[in-house]
């Protein structure tokens, strides 16, 4: 298993990696995932989504943006699951093009 971040940022690589990089994130956000589309065959299921990410309490620095407690982030994602012998071996998921934007608007 390996976190491939942003450019400038390293590599990390491993279960423990993947879940001490899981936990700091639901820590910091409420994390909503909502699928947009679906295609796939045999070896790959895509998936177009939306991940909206709500801060929990105010985050300085979060992939260079800083938000409000309760300011929503919403990325628009590309989720590509590949498959072999119906298990799922490997999943890749991205921004897709132009991707990152903010609402500037606080849940209630």
């Amino acid at each position: 298993m390996a976190i491939v971040p942003a450019e400038g940022m390293a590599q990390e690589v491993g279960i423990a990696a993947y879940l001490v990089a899981y936990r700091r994130s639901r820590a910091l956000f409420e994390d909503v995932m909502e699928p947009q589309a679906m295609t796939g065959d045999a070896g790959e299921v895509r998936v177009t989504l939306i991940n909206r990410l709500t801060a929990r309490e105010s985050v300085a620095d979060f992939f260079g943006m800083a938000l409000g407690k309760g300011e929503t982030l919403s990325l628009l994602l590309d989720a590509r699951y590949r498959l072999a012998g119906g298990r799922i071996v490997a999943i890749r998921i991205a921004a897709r093009g132009n991707a990152t934007w903010r609402f500037p608007h606080r849940n209630t």
